[in-house]
C-alpha cells in the first residue's frame, strides 16, 4: 500500500468509528473494564488531564487530531483562541456541535453528556435513508426510529487494518452544501452569473446586536470570569454601549477583557468605566489627539472639568448640570470668566460632533430629563494628560 491510500484508510476507519469515539474514551457499552482496570484507565486519564491543566496554555493555540473534543474543552479555558483540526469531518462535527450547545448552556467547556446528546442530531444530518427506514419513520414515529439509529451505527465500525471497500463511483450521487458566514454580500458580485445561477442558496440576515444584547452577553460572560463583585455594572453598560455601535458582541468582550487586565495591573479591586474607557483607548478607532489643537480655551477647560470628574467618579457619565459647576469653579480658579449657560451647552454638543464626549439623556434614577455626559474614546486620565501637554 503506498502512503497516500494507508492515511485514506485511516481517515475512512476514524470517520467510521466517529460514532463510538466517546464510547471507547469512557469505556462504556461494550468498551466497558472491569472495575479495577476501570479505576486504572480513570487514574491515568485524571493525571494527563491534570498535567494538562497545571499547563494552561494561552494565547494561540492550534490542537491536531482534536477528534470530538475530548482535550478541545480543556484548552478552551485558557487559551484566548483555540484553532481545532482532524483529519475526520465526522469528529469535528460532533466536537463544533458539543462546544456550540456547551456554549449555550453558559458553559466554556464540554461535558461527555454533551457529546452524547448531540450524537443523533449531529449524525442525521450526515446520514442518507434508506426506503425501508422512512417507512419506518411513518410506522414508529421519528422520535423513536431515531433512537434506534445509534446502535445500528456503533455496531458498523470497521476494526483497525481492515480494508474498507470503496463504493462504485458511477452509483455516487456527489453534491456539496455550503453554510457561509461573512459580514457582507459582496463576495457574491464576484461570482459569475452562470455559476450564481447554478447555485440555490438563500441568504439569512441577522440584525446587529443592541446595546440592552450585549449588556446581557457581558453580564452572562462576567460571571463566568470574573468574581462575585468584582465588575463595576456600570463598566458593562458602557462596554455594551460602545460596542452597540458595531453591534459586535466579539468588540464588547475585548472591551471587558482588557478593563480587567488593566484594572488587575493597576492592583484594582474592581473593573471600573475608567478600565473600560482605556481599554477602548487601545482599540480602534482611536482618539484623534490633534483634534484638541483646535479647541478654544474654554472648550480645553471644559473637557478638564469632565475629565477631572469621571477620573474621581465610579460612574461611567456625569450630569451636564455638575460639568458646568465645575467648569465654572476651574474658570475662576484660573482668572477667567466662565462662559453663560447657553455657550457652555454649545460646547458640549460641539464635543460631542467631534467624537471628544459622548451625551446621551438620563433614564431611570434623576427627576426630569437631563444630558448625561460621558468619555468613549479615550480614558479621563490621558484626556488629562494631553490637556496639559496643549496647555
Amino acid at each position: 500500500m503506498t502512503g497516500e491510500s494507508v492515511l485514506d484508510e485511516q481517515r475512512r476507519y476514524y470517520a467510521a468509528r466517529a460514532p463510538e469515539y466517546d464510547d471507547w474514551w469512557f469505556r462504556r457499552g461494550r468498551y466497558e473494564l472491569a472495575a479495577d482496570a476501570k479505576a486504572r484507565w480513570d487514574a491515568d486519564v485524571a493525571e494527563v488531564e491534570t498535567a494538562l491543566s497545571a499547563f494552561g496554555p494561552v494565547g494561540d493555540v492550534l490542537e491536531l487530531a482534536a477528534g470530538t473534543g475530548l482535550w478541545t474543552r480543556h484548552l478552551v479555558r485558557t487559551a484566548s483562541r483555540l484553532v481545532a483540526v482532524d483529519a475526520s469531518a465526522e469528529t469535528l462535527a460532533l466536537n463544533r456541535a458539543a462546544r456550540s450547545w456547551a456554549v449555550l448552556q453558559g458553559r466554556r467547556y464540554v461535558t461527555p453528556e454533551d457529546v452524547e446528546r448531540l450524537f443523533i442530531p449531529v449524525l442525521l444530518h450526515r446520514l442518507l435513508f434508506r426506503p425501508s427506514f422512512l417507512a419506518e419513520i411513518r410506522d414508529r414515529g421519528w422520535g423513536a426510529a431515531s433512537l434506534a439509529v445509534r446502535p445500528r451505527c456503533l455496531a458498523r465500525p470497521p476494526k483497525a487494518g481492515l480494508q474498507i471497500a470503496a463504493a462504485d463511483p458511477s452509483t455516487v450521487r456527489e453534491s456539496m452544501s455550503l453554510f457561509l458566514h461573512s459580514s457582507t454580500l459582496d463576495y457574491v458580485k464576484m461570482v459569475d452569473l452562470s455559476t450564481l445561477s447554478s447555485l440555490q442558496w438563500n441568504a439569512i440576515s441577522l440584525d446587529p446586536y443592541s446595546a440592552e444584547q450585549l449588556y446581557d452577553i457581558l453580564l452572562s460572560r462576567s460571571q463566568q470570569a470574573f468574581r462575585e463583585g468584582d465588575v463595576d455594572d456600570g463598566s458593562l453598560q458602557m462596554a455594551a454601549e460602545l460596542a452597540s455601535i458595531y453591534g459586535d458582541a466579539r468588540y464588547a468582550i475585548e472591551l471587558i477583557y482588557r478593563a480587567g487586565k488593566l484594572a488587575e495591573v493597576a492592583d484594582s479591586g474592581k473593573v471600573m468605566p475608567e478600565h473600560v474607557r482605556r481599554a477602548k483607548a487601545s482599540l480602534p478607532p482611536q482618539f484623534r489627539k490633534e483634534e484638541l489643537v483646535y479647541l478654544d480655551k474654554h472648550q480645553r477647560v471644559m473637557l478638564m472639568a469632565i475629565s477631572g470628574m469621571l477620573r474621581k467618579s465610579d460612574s461611567a457619565f456625569t450630569t451636564i448640570g455638575e460639568v458646568e459647576k465645575n467648569y465654572n469653579a476651574l474658570c475662576e480658579s484660573m482668572g477667567m470668566a466662565p462662559n453663560h449657560h447657553t455657550q457652555v451647552w454649545n460646547d458640549v454638543n460641539e464635543l460631542a460632533r467631534k467624537g471628544i464626549i459622548e451625551t446621551q439623556l438620563s433614564g431611570k434614577g434623576f427627576r426630569g430629563r437631563t444630558t448625561m455626559i460621558g468619555l468613549s474614546m479615550v480614558s479621563a486620565e490621558q484626556l488629562i494628560e494631553e490637556l496639559h501637554k496643549e496647555a
